[in-house]
């Protein structure tokens, strides 16, 4: 998920070179927001790597801050697009008919969606979130099993944060930090590994914080989920190491992506100079030790805490 096209072209000629010498046995897609479509859509072979726009494909052009048309997607040489992000759909208040729209839409366009599962707030609220996501969780990885096999590389990225003090947090914020950071990661493995076991065969990477392992200030409720993914990581490891899959997890530090936006310049700078190295993460930086992680360059690795925190946490 880049967010310059100069890193964009960067990262997809990376995945290149590492997948020519690499033998895969899956589909693999970068996507990329709809401006940088053209320019990594000329540096790579689509045969070896797919190409797709991020939560684009739109019912009408434009209808949604920074989304485009189908049409214009698939103009660009695109063979993918991300469709439901449940943040976005809420965002934009998107419905289930829009979203049947966009995927028409896509398919008429010979685009393949690819749907990122998640909550939907009226589901929360009438108290069905919990059996509606396990639902949508189970059929996902049942669809994956039916079209490709089975899942062989997992990875747990989905993750929400609330800065406050404990005593002002209510519990619905405790409940719903809780099940995404930290319940999804436990349903999403629940549900691959039936095939991992039957195929003796697989690797898990969550994405923990390195609040996870510190504690953050104001951050009672993120840091507990994401210890608790430490633990069950390390819990994994060793109920799944007979059965030879690896369990693994990346404890980022301070990353540039949309969940520290909202820092100040001031906060930044403090945290870069807070850091030995002296710069913030790149979504990449983390990307990249995953990919690791995923490799056969990591296959005696398991039940590990990978720090990608340019040294503030060591």
């Amino acid at each position: 998920m880049n967010t310059t096209v100069q890193e964009g072209i960067a990262l997809a000629g990376e995945v290149m070179d590492a997948l020519k010498n690499t033998p895969h046995n899956c589909d693999v897609v970068i996507c990329t927001p709809f401006t940088h479509l053209m320019p990594v859509a000329g540096i790579i072979d689509q045969n070896i790597l797919g190409l797709g726009a991020e939560n684009c494909a739109d019912h009408t052009s434009g209808a949604y801050t920074g989304e485009v048309s189908a049409q214009m997607v698939a103009s660009t040489g695109a063979n993918y697009v991300i469709l439901g992000h449940s943040e976005r759909r809420q965002y934009y208040g998107e419905t289930n008919e829009t979203l049947q729209s966009k995927t028409r839409l896509a398919l008429d366009n010979n685009l393949t969606p690819i749907f990122c599962v998640g909550e939907v707030l009226e589901e929360r609220e009438n108290g069905t979130f919990n059996e509606v996501v396990k639902g949508q969780v189970e059929a996902l990885f049942r669809q994956i099993h039916s079209s490709f096999g089975g899942t062989d590389i997992l990875v747990n990225n989905a993750g929400v944060a609330s800065q406050k003090l404990l005593m002002d947090l209510s519990e619905a914020e405790w409940d719903r930090l809780m099940d995404v950071d930290l319940k999804g990661v436990f349903l999403c493995c629940r549900a691959a590994l039936p095939y991992m076991v039957s195929k003796k065969h697989g690797v898990i990477i969550n994405i923990s914080s390195m609040w996870g392992q510190t504690g953050g200030s104001c951050e009672a409720a993120y840091s507990a989920a994401k210890a608790g993914v430490i633990g069950l990581t390390k819990a994994l490891a060793k109920e799944m190491g007979p059965s030879h899959i690896r369990v693994n997890c990346i404890a980022p530090g301070v990353i540039a992506t949309d969940m520290n936006a909202a820092l100040t310049p001031a906060d930044l700078d403090a945290l870069r100079e807070e850091t030995p190295l002296q710069a913030l993460g790149r979504p990449e930086d983390v990307a990249r030790a995953a990919l690791f992680l995923a490799s056969s360059d990591a296959a005696f690795i398991t039940g590990q805490v990978l720090g990608v925190n340019g040294g503030i946490v060591m």
